[in-house]
């Protein structure tokens, strides 16, 4: 992840040592660890190959730029073909140097792309991340042209080609109508080499390109496929990347022409990206969306593989989850508020309609806090008392209802901390607190004014005629846990999406019950969750089969 200048700035007020901060494991963008992508490679003898190579650069202290470079030229002569006019034109195009000392290197033979997973290998993780550039496993690339056709003069380009990975999959007479670009000027070498080893019985210049395919840099229009991996994380004008990449593909395409790309899940799901799919489901006939769930090395993002046409769009697309393909309304998903791109059944889209439909509140009154972020919490928080020290405490000591004990303690200094709330919200006599990361809401009571880190927020909740407790009730209950679930997929409890949950008006003689319930709950009687249950399932009027399948739904999910 990458910080904001406000955090750096307030690193810096607090005496922070940026710099070490920015080099933490937490922080990809600045990290230094390297690491071979195995699940790139498909020969046994690489990752062995690799590790030598990086070992004589480092030592040598060899430009990466040249290490590939004559990895590529041993391997353009291995295939006979460094002699051709055309390869020496290419090879002109990029001022690097051949390494003597590499001139032995071990290249295996049948390895699909030696030197994109060698480039991967020398590169650091916070160089990757920074780019956004971790190159896509054989098994994806393969699923994604599974359909390219390139007879008849039909056309592909990948605007985000890396090493040529997508090239290597496809089939084609005349590899001049096979185009890449990268703003990448080593992995486009790496692309070219691809590409001339692949088709050595074509004597040609490849069309791969050092570009800038969002700034107009890329010249050529009219292509029948654009399939690619884009950069994931990276930010063009504030937006991210990787879907700007796809929009501006359809500048590209011809009519009726095909993109498919690769999304980290989050772009179909959370609420940053509700533009974006709204432009998706609108401005093209979207064929159809498969979620997948393999991870990439040093990236634990599930990822979608989103196939669409330039075409009019159409209500209806087929989603594919682990291989159950199912039939999704596009009107459907523009009716809600996020656009959000899930399956939801359609017994779960009439408890989500009952649900609504009984909505009388919600907590955008309310008040909402953030937990204390000490900027430094490595010396500022101990495992012991200590001389002016308080206990503080984290989302890991939240659970439904309850706060477990804390082992941490700091000293309570609002001056010395890199951002917390105004004082009164954490000293207030009654305050609910929540998981900041879950994929649900996890809410606590509190009338000791404790005090919270940034891994739990707090709520003061004002809804009318209804006490705090009888607000946990609702927001730890079974019925609002399902809803959740299906209405967000955010991996943090944002403040916007508990805005939008629902609460019934309901009678004072069920708020005083449900206060009573939570009263005896939280003294320690866990039956009363039961009775809790059934009340809010009571006030937002469920069916008993409806009970039923929200219970089975919370079981299934967990």
């Amino acid at each position: 992840m990458k910080v904001s200048r406000a955090t750096e700035k307030n690193w810096k007020r607090l005496n922070s040592d940026v710099e070490k901060k920015l080099r933490k494991g937490a922080n990809k963008s600045a990290s230094e660890k390297r690491f071979i992508p195995v699940e790139y490679l498909n020969c046994g003898t690489s990752s062995e190959a690799i590790r030598k190579i990086v070992s004589i650069c480092r030592k040598e202290n060899t430009a990466v730029s040249d290490a590939i470079f004559t990895v590529g030229v041993l391997m353009l002569k291995r295939s006979g073909i460094l002699h051709r006019k055309s390869v020496q034109e290419f090879l002109l195009k990029f001022k690097y140097d051949f390494v003597p000392c590499l001139s032995e290197a071990d290249i295996p033979e049948h390895e699909r792309d030696f030197p994109g997973a060698l480039y991967q290998s020398l590169l650091t993780e916070g160089e990757k991340n920074s780019s956004g550039s971790y190159y896509t496993p054989e098994e994806i690339v393969r699923s994604m042209t599974g359909e390219v056709d390139l007879s008849d003069g039909r056309s592909f380009l990948d605007p985000c080609c890396g090493s040529g990975s997508f090239f290597l999959e496809l089939d084609c007479d005349d590899p001049r109508r096979i185009w890449g670009c990268d703003r990448d000027e080593i992995a486009v070498f790496i692309a070219g080499v691809n590409l001339l080893i692949k088709f050595k019985e074509h004597d040609f210049v490849p069309n791969v390109f050092c570009a800038d395919y969002l700034e107009g840099e890329f010249p050529h229009t009219g292509f029948d496929y654009i399939v690619t991996n884009p950069p994931w994380g990276e930010k063009n004008r504030s937006k991210e990347s990787s879907t700007q990449f796809f929009l501006e593909s359809f500048k590209y395409l011809k009519d009726k022409g095909r993109a498919v790309f690769l999304f980290p899940e989050s772009v179909l799901s959370v609420k940053q990206h509700s533009e974006f799919r709204r432009k998706l489901l609108t401005q093209c006939r979207i064929r159809n969306i498969a979620r997948c769930d393999i991870k990439f090395s040093g990236v634990m993002s599930s990822f979608s593989v989103v196939s669409a046409v330039k075409d009019i769009p159409e209500d209806d697309f087929t989603l594919e989850i682990n291989g159950e393909k199912h039939k999704i309304s596009v009107s459907q998903i523009l009716s809600d508020k996020n656009n959000t791109i899930k399956y939801i059944s359609n017994v779960d889209n009439e408890i989500l309609k009952q649900i609504s439909k009984n909505k009388k509140h919600d907590l955008s009154s309310s008040i909402f806090a953030l937990g204390i972020v000490t900027g430094d919490n490595k010396n500022k928080i101990k495992k012991s008392q200590f001389s002016g020290s308080v206990e503080v405490y984290s989302g890991k000591q939240l659970s439904r209802y309850f706060i477990t004990e804390t082992s941490a303690y700091f000293v309570y200094d609002p001056s010395n901390f890199q951002q917390c709330a105004p004082e009164e919200y954490y000293f207030s006599e009654e305050k609910l607190v929540y998981k900041f990361i879950s994929g649900k809401p996890v809410f606590a009571y509190d009338n000791k004014k404790r005090l919270f880190l940034n891994s739990a927020n707090i709520l003061i909740p004002k809804i009318p005629e209804m006490g705090i407790k009888t607000v946990l009730a609702f927001l730890d209950s079974e019925l609002m846990t399902y809803f959740y679930r299906l209405k967000f997929s955010d991996i943090k409890v944002l403040k916007s999406n508990l805005c939008e949950l629902p609460f019934p008006e309901i009678s004072a003689e069920d708020d005083a019950e449900l206060t009573r319930l939570v009263d005896l709950l939280l003294a320690g009687d866990l039956s009363k969750d039961s009775e809790i249950q059934d009340i809010i399932f009571r006030c937002f009027g469920l069916t008993d089969e409806q009970k039923k399948r929200v219970k089975s739904e919370n079981i299934n999910t967990r």
